[in-house]
């Protein structure tokens, strides 16, 4: 089955709302982690080839808007 696109999704640079990714930062280190295959076949100025540094640096930036709490963006489209 191949990938397709949800309606009204997108990604914003800017998004209005956030969920605080604190408690889940080593459990999503972690998953990213097991895919070790993938990673492997990164090249070694790939971003995610640090896997800790990649994700804590992106929630962290993420959340510069949010009180400087490690937070996955998401925008609410059509409520």
């Amino acid at each position: 089955m191949g990938r397709r696109a949800l309606r009204g999704c997108r990604r914003l640079p800017e998004s209005g709302h956030a969920i605080d990714v604190t408690d889940g930062m080593d459990a999503g280190i972690e998953a990213l982690a097991a895919h070790a295959g993938y990673l492997a076949s990164l090249p070694p100025d790939n971003p995610m080839a640090d896997v800790a540094g990649y994700l804590t640096t992106k929630h962290t930036r993420f959340g510069e808007r949010f009180n400087n709490v490690p937070t996955m963006p998401f925008e609410i489209i059509g409520a």
